[in-house]
């Protein structure tokens, strides 16, 4: 029996939608209702308790949450972020916003604003606040990507921070008026991470403070430390020893055969 030119071929009446499509656009809506439904649980007071709640079981930090919010496309936003437990022996973290984006290539770009850190030695031998410890033991630029060893896809933007380190209520280093990023790099068969560092002031440990401090560098598995820039306004010479400002020697190359 022929069809008439009003009849589709794969017998789906006109004006009826295919049923795949039907289904995406329901799964859609769903979407649509939950995504607005958090949104509004997580403005609320006890919507930014539930989330102060998660943050202090996965890192650790007994942090209060001044707001939360979403924004588009699907980002989450919170606002004045700040441990509750901060003191002379705790260390402290505020933040005036963190962002959580999901973007292609990443699977997530954190970019936090206004960041305040002050890490603290304990009397344990630690740094406190626990979560940031690891700033405290770095002694060479190309231990930083240790820091992100768990989350190889993750990238940071970090802008308007600052750090300090304290050990026995002295102000031992610092890094004021603080821009960092981190991302990944995508290469085939291989991980590479992209650094870039801008500090308007810095005090080293070792001695010896600098200004308008920009460091930009990759770290590749063949080469921990592949320069692109640093230049700096250092005031007085470098402290003896390596440190993280210092430039690291190059590896030396393989002699003999093994």
């Amino acid at each position: 029996m022929s069809q008439t030119p009003h009849e589709p071929v794969d017998g789906h009446r006109a004006g009826h939608a295919h049923p795949i499509a039907g289904f995406l656009t329901t799964v859609l809506v769903i979407l649509a209702i939950l995504l607005v439904a958090v949104a509004f649980a997580v403005r609320t007071r006890g919507g930014c308790e539930l989330l102060a709640d998660y943050l202090r079981d996965r890192t650790g930090l007994n942090l209060a949450v001044g707001g939360a919010r979403f924004a588009l496309p699907y980002d989450l936003v919170l606002e004045n972020l700040k441990t509750r437990d901060e003191g002379t022996t705790n260390g402290s973290f505020a933040a005036r916003e963190v962002r959580l984006e999901w973007v292609p290539g990443a699977s997530v770009l954190v970019k936090a604003r206004g960041v305040q850190l002050t890490l603290t030695m304990s009397d344990a031998g630690g740094w406190k606040p626990a979560p940031f410890a690891g700033l405290g033991e770095l002694r060479d630029v190309r231990q930083t990507a240790a820091l992100f060893g768990g989350l190889p896809d993750m990238a940071l933007d970090l802008r308007d921070g600052a750090i300090a380190w304290m050990a026995g209520g002295t102000n031992t280093a610092a890094v004021e008026d603080l821009t960092f990023t981190s991302i990944p790099v995508q290469v085939p068969g291989r991980q590479w991470r992209l650094f870039e560092l801008q500090a308007g002031r810095v005090l080293r440990a070792g001695g010896g403070t600098g200004r308008a401090v920009h460091r930009t560098w990759i770290n590749a598995e063949e080469n921990a430390y592949l320069e692109l820039v640093y230049r700096g306004l250092w005031d007085e010479a470098p402290p003896a020893g390596q440190d993280w400002w210092s430039v690291p020697e190059p590896p030396k190359p393989a002699t003999g055969v093994p």
